[in-house]
């Protein structure tokens, strides 16, 4: 074998991964501001449980794609709501799962297959790159919630590299091996973690082993099976013992196993491959078809493609051409889990292809190299040929990738241009109604709905849009039935009646609010609307003078509020509640808390005070008022509640007559400004004032 020096492989392998990762830097660079994204909104943004970093130190309960949501946690906790460190995190990611590759064909090539090191390198390079600069990745790493395929794919193919370095031979078992072997374990835990696809990664290290490790370049069989096989069962024990919503989630999947679903997915394989080589078409939500025909065509070029791809594992494997074969079954193996037996909302997602994308690299550049490099050796201007086209491919992927990451700067870009490529899913205009409705662009909402509504009239979020547009547009008719049509399609949604319920509310129908409001199932809601949902029932319950059932309510709107106007709205929401339950003490200890909004201050002030006058402390209530006017003095309620005390209590009349003075000032409103009126002439003319409540 014709080999190079170590010092100059070494200074090689240095040169071409730090080229890859500055490559991979380069063209994700203009995703670093990109905003938050579809699931970003409630995972981040709305998802307070995932921004307490707290959460995710008690190993004894593992959580639900632990990893990966503690990543979130160290983002929000070292940036705030800034994306750029998220975007950051996840391009480090893609960097070392490339980087992984890159090194792990190297040795696989040089080491496994005792190719050249100068054709090992020159492959390793073109596998790596053609991987870690293909657009179809832009969704792992570019959409902040694609992470959980990338950082899977990270500890993948890290503990695939410690596995292999593990296990090349040296002089004696040395204690770096032990090291290798835990590092390989660790990767391994940390892969599922992330994400359950990685329980594959065993399989991928078995199927390694078998293709690659035969010879003198590695250690005994023997020693991989007592060092590394045997503790890996005792291992994923330890995990899944503290991992009870893994072992739930795999029941859960064990129920819904449909062999005939795979067909389907193998239906769209070949719309894969083509994404993967040509990718210039790709979107956010791919509209396939759910249903398999046995008798049509679709059904009969599954059946074709499983034929061919069994026959060539066996080919492969009787022609000792375990590359090929490794290439191949990695593909099956690390697409199974997502892209199989399991049915899926989505049956086809770009970030699912990351991992069994570098099988289809694998491949391709072996083919490009031996098939078109090494078939013209002697023919230099031909190869010259080759070599720029497949500089021109890289970049052009390159330029893609860039293109890409410019779809994602905005929810409504995103969605328009999913909307392009896939105008007959309904998801997808749901998707973009949403995006229209986020920045309050209700024409072009109301322009999709109708496209909806001609698509499915039946359609529960179109009814429940339409619902939210005809009430923004002030047709509180129209509002109300689409509402209405909502809960009937879809009585269980917990969407329906909670928007039911506070267009009732908004509107003054308590009762009504509070019947739609009982009906909503508050867990199926995303944190945002629990939030708003524990706020507004309980200010329809104070309505309907049911202090003791709004309180807490109010109290759990305010363990879970974080920013400051929902904090404020809390204890303007308790003080009022307070004031209601005769417990002024705290009614006031609540308004106190209040920071930054003197019109809150003032309103609960002016509440408090209304409810001393009810309860006939007309001497207490002059105080609270009075600090409703420190607060706001412009507050016509206040001087309008003030001047009524002032008369009612004896006290001064030029004081009262100052008050009903300086509201009638202040009013816009016809009917106060005439009631006003009537008392500042009575007070003029020394009588008394015509009675009126206090308001």
């Amino acid at each position: 074998m014709n080999r190079l020096p170590g010092t100059s492989i070494n200074f090689k392998l240095f040169i071409a991964g730090c080229g890859l990762v500055l490559a991979i830097c380069l063209v994700y660079a203009n995703s670093l501001h990109v905003p938050f994204q579809f699931d970003d909104q409630n995972v981040i943004i709305k998802g307070f449980e995932t921004r307490d970093i707290s959460n995710y130190f008690n190993l004894k309960e593992i959580r639900y794609r632990h990893l990966f949501y503690f990543s979130f946690s160290l983002n929000y906790t070292l940036g705030g709501l800034n994306p750029y460190s998220f975007h950051l995190l996840n391009i480090f990611f893609h960097a070392l799962t490339t980087l992984s590759l890159f090194l792990v064909t190297f040795i696989t090539l040089n080491k496994g297959m005792n190719w050249v090191t100068s054709a090992s390198l020159k492959i390793a390079l073109l596998t790596a790159s053609i991987f870690g600069l293909n657009p179809i990745h832009t969704e792992a790493v570019t959409y902040i919630s694609g992470r959980s395929s990338g950082m899977a794919g990270a500890f993948f193919c890290v503990s695939l590299l410690s596995f292999i370095l593990g296990n090349l031979k040296s002089s004696r078992f040395q204690v770096r091996q032990v090291l290798f072997y835990l590092f390989t374990l660790l990767g391994m835990v940390c892969c599922v973690l992330s994400k359950e696809t990685g329980v594959v990664l065993p399989f991928v290290l078995f199927l390694y082993d078998r293709c690659f490790m035969k010879g003198p370049n590695w250690i005994d069989f023997r020693k991989r099976l007592l060092f590394f096989y045997l503790p890996v069962p005792f291992v994923a024990l330890l995990v899944a013992f503290n991992a009870k919503a893994l072992i739930g989630n795999t029941v859960w999947w064990l129920d819904r196993i449909d062999f005939v679903y795979a067909l389907l997915q193998i239906q769209n394989i070949k719309y894969l491959l083509s994404q993967f080589l040509w990718p210039i078409n790709l979107t956010f939500d791919y509209d396939f078809a759910f249903e398999v025909n046995p008798d049509g065509s679709p059904f009969l070029s599954s059946l074709a493609l499983i034929l061919a791809a069994i026959y060539l594992a066996v080919k492969t494997w009787k022609q000792n051409q375990p590359l090929f074969l490794f290439a191949l079954l990695w593909f099956v193996i690390t697409i199974a889990p997502t892209n199989s037996v399991l049915p899926r909302p989505d049956v086809f997602s770009e970030r699912n292809l990351y991992l069994p994308s570098f099988g289809l690299a694998l491949v391709l550049s072996v083919f490009c190299y031996h098939f078109l490099l090494e078939r013209f050796t002697y023919q230099s201007d031909i190869k010259n040929t080759v070599k720029f086209l497949l500089v021109v491919i890289i970049s052009c992927f390159a330029v893609l990738v860039i293109h890409r990451n410019h779809d994602y700067r905005s929810e409504r870009s995103l969605w328009e241009d999913t909307y392009n490529k896939s105008p007959g899913r309904l998801r997808v205009l749901q998707n973009l109604t949403r995006s229209y409705l986020l920045e309050k662009d209700y024409s072009s909402a109301f322009s999709v709905l109708k496209k909806m509504y001609v698509m499915n009239p039946s359609y529960y979020f179109t009814r429940l849009n339409l619902g939210k547009i005809f009430t923004h547009y002030g047709q509180l008719q129209q509002a109300e039935t689409e509402f209405k049509v909502a809960v009937k399609l879809k009585p269980e949604a917990p969407e329906g009646h909670f928007n039911l319920g506070s267009f009732y509310a908004s509107n003054g129908r308590y009762k009504e609010a509070l019947k739609h409001y009982d009906r909503v199932n508050v867990n199926g809601l995303d944190k945002e609307s629990q939030l708003e949902y524990f706020k507004n029932k309980a200010q329809v319950l104070m309505k309907l003078n049911y202090p003791h059932k709004a309180h807490p309510l109010i109290k759990r709107y305010l363990k879970d509020s974080k920013d400051e106007q929902s904090i404020n709205d809390g204890h303007w929401t308790l003080s009022k509640i307070n004031g209601q339950l005769g417990k002024y003490i705290q009614a006031e200890k609540e308004i106190e808390k209040i920071v930054n909004n003197n019109v809150l201050k003032a309103d609960s002030y002016n509440f408090l005070g209304l409810q001393l006058i009810n309860k006939k402390k007309l001497e207490k209530a002059i105080p609270i008022l009075e600090k409703a006017l420190q607060f706001n003095p412009q507050f016509v309620e206040a001087h309008f509640n003030l001047g009524r005390l002032q008369i009612e209590t004896g006290k001064d009349k030029s004081v009262a007559l100052l008050h009903f003075e300086s509201a009638l000032a202040l009013t816009q409103d016809p009917q106060k400004k005439s009631v006003l009126k009537q008392h500042i002439e009575s007070l003029k003319e020394n009588n008394t004032t015509p009675s009126a409540k206090a308001d």
